[in-house]
């Protein structure tokens, strides 16, 4: 098996020629992976020409939702349709499998951060910083909210974080920690364990994450993360990101400074 290439994100936005840029943005909406998503395409296109445009500090839910998704301004209401936040959450997620299977140094990458409706442009180098030595074991996320509602949003929380997990970080050779029996050689294995709780008050959303040692019995790591919005995919979305960007700063700085 061929290894997998990681790649460290420069973390200043780059300002390259508007036709590298053209260029970079043609490069994703013809490849296989947006080939069969043209609401995929037609979303980052109009994102980039913004920014081409300088107008992009302009862009908005609502009109994004109406010049991309042709809503009818008669009707539509962002409080109450959440299309473009859902929308956004995916193509972050598609995105970040394009340019997880890249291999060309210097690549232009076009990234929209969590929270954010605005594209940013970065360069892709190789880096070894996050390697695939380290196993790691992913533990269900405990929700201390005992509504049922709540504990229904933190289970869609839990899958998000696995889905976006193992899409960025493949190398590492996790393993999914359930409740089922049977399971616990291969936990044993793992020399990270990754585990958290959700907690909820109304649209207020904080995720608690660390990061545990398994042969030492301690933790190495830690984070929280807070959102708050409508209990849906969007804000799953979001969540699941932010926890994997900070999960990513950290695994680069505990290989660079072994």
């Amino acid at each position: 098996m061929n290894p997998t290439v990681e790649w460290q994100e420069q973390r200043e936005e780059l300002a390259p020629a508007s036709e590298e840029i053209r260029s970079a943005l043609r490069c994703v909406v013809t490849s296989t992976a947006f080939a069969k998503a043209p609401r995929m395409c037609a979303l980052l296109s109009f994102l980039m020409e913004k920014k081409l445009d300088g107008v992009d500090r302009d862009l908005t839910e609502y009109a994004i939702g109406m010049h991309v998704f042709r809503r009818d301004a008669a009707a539509y209401d962002t409080t109450i349709d959440p299309v473009v936040r859902v929308q956004i959450g995916r193509l972050r997620t598609r995105l970040a499998d394009y340019y997880g299977a890249m291999k060309e140094v210097g690549a232009l990458q076009i990234c929209i951060p969590a929270g954010s409706y605005i594209p940013v442009l970065r360069r892709l180098v190789p880096d070894g910083a996050i390697s695939g030595i380290e196993r790691m074991a992913l533990a269900p996320l405990r929700c201390l909210s005992l509504d049922e509602r709540n504990g229904a949003f933190a289970g869609g929380l839990d899958e998000e974080l696995c889905s976006c997990m193992f899409s960025r970080f493949p190398a590492m050779l996790q393993v999914r920690e359930t409740n089922v029996s049977g399971t616990g050689d291969r936990i044993q294995e793992a020399q990270l364990r990754l585990e958290g709780s959700i907690r909820i008050e109304q649209t207020l959303v904080r995720a608690s994450v660390r990061l545990v040692d398994t042969a030492a019995g301690h933790t190495v790591w830690t984070t929280q993360c807070d959102s708050s919005g409508v209990l849906g995919i969007a804000l799953q979305e979001q969540l699941a990101n932010a926890i994997c960007d900070k999960l990513a700063d950290y695994l680069r700085s505990r290989t660079n400074t072994a």
